[in-house]
């Protein structure tokens, strides 16, 4: 579940893959949509702040990475302990 301010799809706009996955919101919902041709406008028209997209885009792939091996790594150890 997300709460406000976070995002989603944010590894969909700089990767070649499209996004495996879809959302349901559960009420009356503001969405900011950036598509991968609006950011690479950006790079035209503002490098400073695409350059902040795309750092915190990366950041936020790698936590929600390292939350995924942390909840690998606890499912494999409890599988281990078994």
């Amino acid at each position: 579940m997300f709460k406000v301010g976070q995002c989603f799809g944010e590894t969909s706009v700089i990767g070649i893959q499209p996004h495996a996955a879809s959302a349901l919101a559960m009420e009356d919902t503001e969405l900011m949509i950036l598509s991968q041709k609006a950011l690479l406008e950006l790079h035209q028209t503002d490098p400073e702040l695409f350059g902040i997209l795309i750092l915190n885009i990366a950041r936020e792939a790698c936590r929600r990475l390292y939350k995924t091996d942390q909840i690998l790594l606890h499912y494999a150890q409890s599988k281990k302990a078994s």
